[in-house]
């Protein structure tokens, strides 16, 4: 009787040291880019300490705007999303049409690539003719001479993407 007590124990053991819980990290992209997954996997270990990184890269003529799903508020418009393997996650990338900013730009050009960039008045003015958009500026400083009022979603970012690179004074 002893015997089988025992060969019960191991076998639970066993059991319990052999399953393995795993979670599953699903990116999407919008149109207008793409998303990669680093490491790619089909699922990754059920570990607080184990991070994915999720990037979102924009298509020429677009801009990355933000994550939506399950992401931290504080990470949701960095383009590299690191995620902890702590949960199951699905996470998608939005995109939107950029117009490219520089302080020489023309104010009769589209904006539609660097090459074409435009003012910051006539990029305020293409941005409130479209649901949103992405204004992407270059190095430099940039002034207003008047007010708008743009009562769309606009994302303002700088040359490497990150919208951090951008100061607005107002």
């Amino acid at each position: 009787m002893k015997t089988s007590r025992f060969a019960s124990c191991l076998s639970l053991l066993l059991a319990g040291a052999v399953r393995a819980e795993t979670v599953q990290i699903t990116a999407t992209a919008g149109t207008g880019g793409t998303v990669a997954v680093s490491p790619a996997a089909e699922s990754y270990p059920l570990d607080s300490n184990t991070v994915v990184t999720v990037t979102a890269t924009p298509a020429a003529g677009y801009g990355f705007v933000k994550w939506t799903g399950n992401v931290p508020d504080v990470r949701q418009y960095d383009a590299v999303l690191p995620l902890h393997t702590d949960r199951t996650r699905a996470v998608a990338a939005v995109f939107a049409t950029a117009i490219y900013v520089t302080t020489n730009g023309l104010a009769s050009a589209d904006g539609t690539s660097w090459a074409n960039a435009t003012t910051l008045t006539h990029a305020l003015e293409l941005a409130s003719d479209s649901e949103v958009n992405v204004l992407v500026f270059s190095n430099g400083v940039y002034q207003l001479a008047a007010t708008y009022l743009i009562d769309k979603p606009v994302v303002v970012r700088g040359v490497s993407g990150k919208f951090g690179d951008v100061v607005l004074h107002c």
